[in-house]
């Protein structure tokens, strides 16, 4: 029988185990848009997104009847209750921070002005551990932060939360972008002594010139010029991390079960089968065995059935199909 990932997650979520403690996102530096890994489990889900800079948080509003709880949380998050605390606010919302930026740093790369400081103002301030205390949430099961500096400092923040948290993303940067900030390497020394292994590493790009220093021997149209034939250099990464599951506590059906619904949104089908054969011998649920059944038939050869009853796949089959035909014919 055909199962269809809808359905699939349906019944994974309306599991005693989950309706009970429904899955916990959570989202720092949420300017500009919700994670889209979220979306088709958001309905089932408790969204906790902070950003203290809300000039691009319009969002919100339509993504709000998404989830089953959104809690917004218009505060600078820290590592420490301090109260408040100095705000950055650049030209960019994108870029602000409670750091400073490092502008001797930055006057390298093309996309410098961004991060020009518009105005240093005194925010509420706030910790990670607190703010989650007070929605008395004390669980997150995906961590997601691009706080613009400090997303290792608060994913370590969370304390014993970390240890049971099944994704981690992170979006640190290689450059020196603000001062005293966390950066890839702090992270993946820290990361290699966790539970969790490396599934994403995409890198982000931007153009190595210093603009001031060219101004005087190019024009502003010669400048265009040679960033339209620039390459990007690395300056930043996302980066994402799953937990190994070897922590005693995430052995259970509840976990077991979340963490093959959020292997199958990453189309990690391998360790989805892991999990699930893992949660079938610990509990004996019919529902990994549904689960095993989807993970076999996404991952063979579609039938004619199969195409027929499924127009999205069909589609994509014709599709793919063409493309490989034109692409051998160039």
């Amino acid at each position: 029988m055909l199962i269809m990932i809808d359905q699939l997650f349906d019944k994974v979520f309306n599991h005693p185990s989950l309706i009970a403690q429904p899955p916990v996102l959570l989202d720092i530096g949420a300017s500009g848009n919700l994670h889209n890994n979220w979306q088709s489990v958001a309905r089932y889900a408790i969204c906790v997104a902070f950003d203290a800079d809300d000039r691009e948080m319009d969002f919100i509003n339509d993504k709000a009847k998404n989830f089953r709880q959104l809690h917004i949380v218009k505060k600078i998050v820290t590592d420490s209750n301090i109260g408040s605390a100095d705000f950055h606010l650049t030209a960019s919302p994108y870029c602000s921070s409670l750091l400073q930026p490092d502008n001797a740093s930055l006057s390298d790369w093309n996309f410098a002005d961004l991060f020009k400081v518009e105005k240093k103002i005194k925010l509420p301030a706030i910790s990670l551990e607190k703010a989650l205390a007070d929605l008395n949430i004390d669980y997150v099961d995906w961590f997601k932060s691009d706080s613009q500096g400090l997303d290792l400092t608060l994913f370590k923040n969370m304390g014993q939360k970390q240890y049971h948290t099944i994704i981690a993303d992170f979006e640190p940067g290689f450059i020196d972008a603000y001062k005293g900030e966390d950066k890839i390497k702090d992270l993946l020394n820290y990361m290699d002594d966790m539970p969790f292994w490396l599934y994403g590493f995409v890198t982000g790009g931007n153009q190595r010139m210093n603009i001031p220093n060219l101004t005087p021997n190019f024009s502003l149209l010669e400048i265009d010029q040679i960033r339209h034939f620039t390459q990007n250099a690395a300056i930043c990464a996302e980066i994402t991390y799953i937990n190994n599951f070897r922590h005693q506590q995430l052995q259970t059906e509840r976990y077991y079960l979340l963490g093959c619904t959020f292997s199958l949104i990453l189309k990690q089908y391998g360790f989805a089968a892991e999990l699930a054969v893992n949660g079938l011998n610990l509990t004996q649920n019919s529902l990994f065995n549904e689960i095993l059944h989807y993970i076999k038939q996404v991952t063979r050869k579609p039938t004619i059935g199969m195409l027929i009853s499924n127009p999205a796949l069909l589609k994509r089959k014709v599709i793919n199909k063409i493309m490989y035909r034109l692409h051998r014919l160039l």
